[in-house]
């Protein structure tokens, strides 16, 4: 899956007189393409987000193998190793949503 590359920011707010609200335009750095057209602030700011998300996913999961433990595992660090590798498998599954593996 291609998308824009980052970084991506709001770039103008166009009030919208006809529906009311307003329209955030969004462009990436990649000779400025339009990147979305939301109606919500929030929504305009995750989409921002998205490429420096994208990125912290990917390099969460390739340092995740620092987490392996071996086993047998402590009991007294057992359930920090299970949030941790709950916490991969949450990174794998969004990531999997976004590059459609």
């Amino acid at each position: 899956m291609k998308h824009t590359p980052g970084e991506w920011e709001i770039t103008r707010v166009i009030i919208d007189k006809v529906n009311g609200g307003a329209v955030f335009e969004i462009k990436g750095d990649s000779n400025i393409i339009w990147v979305a057209d939301v109606r919500d602030k929030a929504n305009a700011q995750l989409i921002a987000a998205a490429p420096d998300l994208l990125e912290v996913c990917k390099t969460m999961l390739a340092v995740s193998d620092l987490w392996e433990v071996p086993e047998p595992v402590d009991e007294c660090y057992e359930g920090k190793y299970q949030s941790l590798q709950n916490l991969k498998n949450m990174i794998k599954e969004a990531l999997s949503k976004v590059e459609a593996r």
